[in-house]
């Protein structure tokens, strides 16, 4: 029987060690992303390369002009965009060790920049958390019902309901989304005194509605 050939196949981390290099380093890159005044530098060619939204903003950007610079706004965390070019140019990225606020964040930007196969990983991801913390539920709340992740919400939910109290009493409550605040305030299950349910249904109301009968709903980063 003759010998059947197989292909002899080489595999090392040279691209990965090469994109570390190039990764916010400013003498190899060709452009800079600016992110609440920090600057990120990055391969123009692995951008444009993984996103046609940021192939967009840069051909956009550099027909006007030879800056390199290019501020990117609606990002609240600086690791969120870092996080997205380290993927973009094909490096690790530690979701275990990542705080609850960057991957809710992270989550939406995928969805932003349409890196769908990091969206629907990070999905996945978020929805097998089992554990929160107060200053991580209401991104998490707005992250799950965003994109219909049901068992998570209702875990979230579940929560919430524990935790009534603190949570209409806390900061973060202005920041959930209409749909979610109305879920909430409609459910027979969030026990907590009524004048500290009003102040938090009205405190939201002044917060989020900018017009007579137009609701802002906020980002859920």
């Amino acid at each position: 029987m003759a010998e059947v050939k197989q292909d002899v196949m080489y595999k090392k981390k040279y691209l990965e060690t090469i994109a570390n290099l190039i990764l916010n380093n400013e003498q190899l890159s060709d452009v800079t992303f600016v992110v609440n005044k920090k600057h990120y530098h990055a391969s123009r060619i692995h951008v444009s390369a993984a996103s046609q939204v940021f192939a967009s903003l840069l051909n956009e950007h550099f027909a006007n002009t030879t800056d390199k610079e290019l501020v990117l706004t609606n990002i609240k965390h600086n690791a969120s965009l870092f996080n997205i070019l380290q993927y973009i140019h094909g490096i690790e990225l530690n979701l275990t060790s990542m705080s609850k606020l960057v991957l809710c964040e992270l989550t939406h930007l995928a969805e932003r920049f349409k890196l769908a196969e990091l969206h629907d990983d990070l999905k996945a991801h978020v929805s097998n958390i089992k554990r929160f913390k107060m200053n991580s539920v209401v991104p998490m709340l707005n992250t799950a019902r965003t994109y219909n992740l049901t068992k998570l919400y209702d875990k979230l939910k579940e929560y919430v309901y524990q935790r009534a109290e603190q949570i209409v009493n806390h900061q973060s409550f202005l920041n959930l989304k209409y749909d979610v605040v109305i879920d909430l305030l409609k459910s027979n299950w969030l026990y907590a005194k009524e004048i500290d349910i009003l102040r938090a249904a009205l405190n939201w109301h002044d917060e989020n509605i900018m017009d007579v009968g137009k609701v802002n709903q906020p980002n859920n980063e």
